[in-house]
């Protein structure tokens, strides 16, 4: 289930038709798994925007976020910084605050992993930098990857419906 395809370029997608950039397998439809690596990208480069803006102006950008996704690609961005750097790296988690993130902002996601023998693999496959810290584009494909798990939850709870 864990996705990681590489960088879509987000140029193109813009100018083009996007399906063609977007529907990765070639099946001529844009999967939820396409949609997530997408909003991936997306919020990766407004991450940079935002570390940008503040090199540059010495100040937290402000976003006029106006739907609810928009809001939510903001908040995934301002809960990234909120527990980044309290031990190091102001640009990256480490394992300590990853872990006080999701028991803080994401108690549903934190209360799946908890005596999860796999939540260890997960972490280690995260700090694949080999530094034991997890970058933004790192913490969005973790997202990315619990929003891919409630999708097959939901597809799963649909089908036991129908029988």
């Amino acid at each position: 289930m864990y996705y990681s395809r590489g960088k879509l370029n987000l140029a193109l997608i813009i100018q083009d038709d996007a399906i063609i950039h977007l529907d990765l397998d070639g099946d001529g439809e844009v999967d939820f798994l396409e949609f997530i690596e997408f909003i991936t990208e997306i919020t990766t480069e407004l991450q940079k925007m935002y570390i940008r803006s503040v090199l540059r102006d010495n100040k937290i950008p402000r976003f006029d976020a106006q739907s609810p996704a928009e809001k939510a690609i903001v908040v995934l961005i301002k809960v990234f910084y909120k527990y980044a750097g309290k031990g190091g790296n102001p640009l990256c988690l480490e394992r300590r605050e990853l872990r006080q993130l999701l028991r803080k902002e994401m108690p549903t996601l934190n209360s799946c992993l908890e005596g999860n023998s796999n939540l260890t693999e997960i972490l280690t496959n995260l700090e694949e930098n080999g530094k034991a810290e997890i970058d933004f584009r790192e913490f969005m494909e973790f997202v990315g990857n619990f929003a891919v798990a409630v999708d097959f939850s939901f597809i799963k709870l649909s089908c036991d419906d129908d029988n």
